[in-house]
């Protein structure tokens, strides 16, 4: 519990970092600089897959079955259109 207490408790320096950030370079850049090492670990966790000889498709899923991608397009046409 007491580390709960301290991830909940920073969590305040994790947005003024973030808002400092988009203050001086951008939102935009300033999101992909937050995600860029989430990325890159990700990016490494799959090359160490496939020289274990398993693919990233391997993996098992959060769903049971792949996401429709039929609905997301749907969803997506009214957004385009107001682009």
């Amino acid at each position: 519990m007491g580390l709960l207490s301290v991830y909940i408790g920073s969590g305040p320096l994790g947005f003024a970092h973030f808002g400092l950030l988009a203050g001086s370079v951008g939102a935009s850049a300033a999101c992909t600089i937050i995600a860029l090492p989430a990325r890159l670990r990700r990016i490494q966790q799959d090359e160490r897959a496939l020289h274990r000889g398993k693919a990233a498709s391997d993996r098992p899923s959060a769903t049971s079955s792949p996401p429709d991608s039929t609905a997301f397009a749907e969803f997506a046409k009214p957004m385009a259109a107001t682009r």
